[in-house]
């Protein structure tokens, strides 16, 4: 029996491709390790900053700084002394630069020890981690020895210290990851800088709700370029005022405590607007989509918040992008996130029913373009939406803000919905105005190209308010008559009898006076004459046709004070009868104007 025993042949250089390939998926993660560090060291402020064009990033803070002894602790791979109070704990940090640089340099100074500089050449690992040669011979080439530097201009012995980071070169295809915009947004999403209170009125409330669950916050200043990063939103007026708190247990253990602000409006919005960090010692796990890593369901992207985990049982995996799965209780805090958001969806939903603020914009915006049908449409879609029997989720931690959506949606129904239906009578009245107006012109206008003694007669009518239709419309075609016929008969029926020769529907016993068909003055031939004489007779019929349906009901049906059909007949349909009978009376008077003195040369038989 025997014993293998490892050595320092025992790793091969391609252990190194786990550091010059990158720890993480995106290599602007080393920012994260670095801040790390300093927050470990009890730094108070970082400065990063770009030098040279741009093309090296320098990593600055005022910790502890690091002595002999402790420098090489902190280049031991994997190996690290930090307790749990501390937020790194791989060992692994200090080499997270490798991958994005061609050269790393550090330079520290602790209390009453002189700077110290080191400098590893990370294109030399790089380029020596496939070949197979032993790893701890590669990085013995690769760390240049460390110098002793004179105190700067300015320094102290005893009370200086700091570290800084120095990327030299960063790598041609990492530049594309290192640009100003990214790493400031990388920064503000990842370490535990403050709220900006200038632009975040919610502040305060969060770090009293913070301070009340115990939630291990590192106070840090942070600058990038020399401008002061704070964590979002940047934004106050876009949410909700009411915060939901969400403690997260397992087996009645808190394990973790969200906070998270709604939307005020109904629409999906984009980081940094919307979006949920999982934190834990302040610094961000993953992105702001981490949680639907653990959620597939629908949502809407409507809440800002954090959750930060306080359990000391659930741990980030290396990449600092999500959760070591065989860690303490993290199955049961996934789920019970998984839970969480399924009742957001179904507050959102119920939001979304109970404030229907898109359907009103729509109604207003029908409104300014003047759609009024459209605008009724949306406001019923309002009404029936606020009227949804939706439930909303029982979880108590959506007590206020339900609380919160009832009482904005009944004001909506008091204020809001008012007006619009306020808009929406006008409209219409302005609508209807409008449409008299151009009904009442098209009337005048066809009045207008009446004959004049029609004219006069429809003008009595078209008075304001509508006259009767009593006023008799077929007094200028009687007129005529009898004008024409020299006439004293008053009736109308007697009158156009004796005018066109008809009695019964047929030629009475005198003939007729008048023909609107001079041809029967002139035409021998018996058959068409008749013919034509019918065509007299029945014009004749329609006159008193006329005079009967427009003057003479009221006459004739005891209790009648008036044309039902005209009188309740709107103002808009009114003028459409007058601009009628004004077409049809008219024409009557047309035909009697150019009617002849009836003078056959026989009477047919």
């Amino acid at each position: 029996m025997g014993r293998i025993e490892f050595g320092e042949s025992t790793f091969g250089s391609r252990t190194l491709e786990i550091i010059t390939d990158g720890l993480y998926g995106d290599n602007i993660n080393c920012l994260r390790e670095y801040v790390q560090n300093s927050v470990d060291s009890k730094a108070k402020n970082v400065k990063i900053y770009f030098e040279n064009g741009n093309q090296d990033l320098i990593i600055k803070d005022d910790g502890t700084g690091m002595e002999v002894q402790k420098l090489d602790k902190s280049l031991k791979i994997g190996i690290s002394d930090k307790g749990g109070a501390d937020v790194g704990w791989r060992g692994i940090g200090i080499w997270s630069g490798i991958s994005a640089a061609e050269k790393l340099v550090i330079v520290t100074k602790a209390r009453d020890h002189k700077p110290l500089r080191i400098e590893i050449d990370s294109n030399y690992i790089r380029n020596n981690s496939r070949s197979n040669r032993d790893a701890v011979e590669v990085l013995n080439e690769a760390v240049k020895e460390y110098e002793e530097l004179p105190l700067g201009k300015g320094e102290s012995l005893s009370n200086d210290h700091y570290t800084i980071i120095r990327l030299e070169s960063i790598l041609y295809p990492q530049r594309g990851s290192f640009t100003e915009n990214k790493i400031e947004e990388f920064l503000a999403k990842t370490v535990p800088v403050p709220f900006n209170p200038k632009v975040f009125s919610y502040d305060k409330k969060i770090e009293k709700i913070l301070d009340q669950y115990n939630v291990i916050f590192p106070s840090i200043n942070v600058e990038f370029q020399g401008g002061k990063i704070y964590r979002p939103p940047n934004k106050s007026d876009i949410f909700d005022e009411e915060i939901t708190i969400k403690p997260f247990s397992v087996d009645d253990k808190l394990v973790a405590i969200g906070w998270f602000l709604t939307s005020r409006t109904n629409d999906q919005r984009e980081w940094p607007d919307a979006g949920i960090l999982i934190k834990k010692k302040g610094f961000t796990i993953g992105n702001e989509n981490l949680f639907r890593t653990y959620y597939t369901g629908s949502y809407s992207r409507w809440q800002y918040g954090e959750i930060h985990v306080i359990s000391d049982e659930i741990y980030e995996n290396a990449p600092r992008d999500g959760f070591e799965y065989n860690s303490g209780p993290v199955r049961e805090f996934i789920d019970s996130i998984a839970i969480y958001f399924n009742d957001f969806q179904n507050l959102n939903r119920f939001k979304s029913a109970k404030l229907p603020m898109k359907k009103l914009q729509t109604a207003e915006k029908a409104i300014d373009k003047d759609k009024t049908q459209s605008a009724i449409k949306a406001l019923a879609d309002a009404k029936k939406s606020i009227s949804d029997t939706r439930n909303p989720p029982p979880d108590p931690s959506f007590k206020g803000i339900i609380a919160s959506i009832k009482n904005e949606s009944e004001k909506i129904q008091s204020t809001a919905i008012g007006a619009i239906e306020a808009k929406i009578e006008k409209c219409l009245q302005d609508n209807r105005s409008e449409q008299l107006r151009l009904r009442r012109q098209h009337t005048d206008e066809t009045i207008q190209r009446c004959k004049p003694a029609v004219r006069k007669q429809l003008q009595k009518l078209t008075k304001k308010p509508f006259g009767k239709l009593e006023i008799n419309v077929m007094d200028s075609v009687k007129d005529l008559l009898k004008i024409k016929t020299q006439s004293k008969i008053n009736g109308f029926k007697e009158l156009t009898q004796e005018s066109f020769g008809w009695g019964t529907v047929t030629t009475n016993a005198g003939g007729p006076k008048l023909t609107i068909d001079p041809s029967l003055n002139s035409n021998p031939d018996k058959s068409t004459k008749k013919i034509r004489l019918n065509r007299n007779l029945h014009f004749g019929v329609m006159l008193y046709a006329l005079q009967e349906l427009l003057v003479n009901i009221p006459k004739h049906e005891e209790g009648e004070e008036s044309f039902e059909w005209w009188e309740k007949a709107s103002e808009e349909e009114k003028y459409d009868i007058v601009d009628e009978i004004a077409l049809t009376v008219n024409l009557a008077y047309r035909f009697v104007e150019n009617a002849e003195k009836y003078n056959p040369l026989e009477t047919p038989e």
